[in-house]
């Protein structure tokens, strides 16, 4: 009986594993589309500052660069969003599950708890009556 409860909370363990690892995966693909996006908003610094220096440039292409670059930190602020609300969704799971698990162990342990109460209770009380 302990072996196959064993075998579950392994095999449980282990399934946990590869889900936290793809997890990790889609965190890991999203922080490199924010780099890329990050990259972006530095060119677009760079060729606003490029302006400011002096380059001739027409109104409108500059409102539609200093546009652009709104939208790029928008965009940027979006996805590290998503990435902040993934994780704390996979802990929320994890720990519920957890709790859970600890829930069911204390549960299947508490029958065994009160019999072992009981019997020391009983040797208890017959050593006393000898």
């Amino acid at each position: 009986m302990d072996a196959e409860r064993y075998y579950a909370a392994v095999k449980r363990y282990a399934e946990l594993e590869v889900e936290a690892a793809a997890g990790f995966a889609a965190v890991r693909e999203t922080s490199e589309s924010v780099r890329f996006e990050r990259s972006n908003l530095l060119e677009l610094k760079q060729t606003i500052a490029k302006v400011r220096s002096g380059a001739p440039m027409r109104a409108s292409a500059l409102d539609r660069l200093h546009e652009s670059r709104r939208m790029a930190l928008l965009k940027l602020e979006e996805k590290e969003s998503e990435i902040r609300l993934e994780v704390l969704q996979k802990a929320v799971e994890v720990h519920t599950e957890e709790s859970q698990r600890r829930g069911r162990l204390r549960d299947q342990a508490k029958p065994l708890i009160d019999r072992a109460r009981a019997e020391h209770t009983a040797v208890m009380g017959d050593a006393a009556n000898e």
